[in-house]
């Protein structure tokens, strides 16, 4: 019975494998490279315009005098770590690691 269920596993492997490969067939090559070019286009652009905009805006702001105050500018300074604040105290005469002559 086991050698049974066995062969049918193995039948079943092999149409799959024989079935998936003719379910992927080549593409012609024009189409690839139309399309690998027209991506390329795309990417290049965006980034192109992205890095346009980013002068442009800067300079348009800065120009004026423009200052950008939103969370993202200030949360550095707003917080524990920015005002240095520590998180726990060592107490006093007590050493963070080894002690003098302890190591």
């Amino acid at each position: 019975m086991i050698v049974r269920k066995v062969s049918v596993l193995l039948r079943f492997l092999c149409i799959a494998r024989r079935g998936i490969g003719y379910d992927i067939r080549p593409v012609p090559a024009p189409f690839w490279i139309f399309g690998v070019f027209t991506v390329y286009l795309l990417s290049a652009g965006l980034d192109t315009g992205v890095a346009f905009a980013t002068i442009i805006i800067y300079f348009a702001l800065s120009y004026q005098g423009i200052k950008v105050v939103w969370w993202g500018n200030t949360v550095n300074s707003t917080t524990f770590d920015g005002k240095s604040v520590p998180w726990k105290r060592v107490a006093k005469g007590a050493f963070f690691g080894p002690g003098p002559g302890e190591f």
